[in-house]
């Protein structure tokens, strides 16, 4: 399995943060991700992740978060659009994509504000 990069981790840190009034024990959580693979759609990416730790869920969820900080990739004309995907059935994925662009998922400098 492969780490994130840091694109990835910052959106991470950054939808955990937003979130953490609602779901403050996904800071707990996060840093375990590993990425299982990388979907590349054209138009953006599927991080699908794997977790470095085995542990029983007590109940069964189902979140789709996000934030209200705006994503901008060089490189491209338009914000990027994110969400994070959590679930007890492990299908726990990163979508980020652009607003129609092409887009290979490559970048080489971002800032979220």
């Amino acid at each position: 399995m492969k780490n994130l990069n840091i694109l990835e981790l910052s959106i991470l840190k950054t939808i955990v943060e937003d979130n953490k009034n609602l779901y403050p024990y996904l800071s707990n959580h996060f840093e375990d991700f590993t990425v299982k693979d990388r979907k590349y759609s054209g138009v953006g990416v599927i991080v699908n992740f794997g977790y470095r730790l085995e542990f029983q869920e007590a109940k069964k969820f189902n979140m789709l978060l996000s934030s209200t900080r705006s994503l901008f990739i060089e490189g491209l004309d338009y914000e990027v659009s994110y969400a994070l995907c959590l679930n007890s059935d492990k299908g726990n994925f990163l979508e980020i994509i652009s607003n129609g662009e092409d887009w290979d998922g490559s970048y080489s400098s971002f800032k979220l504000i």
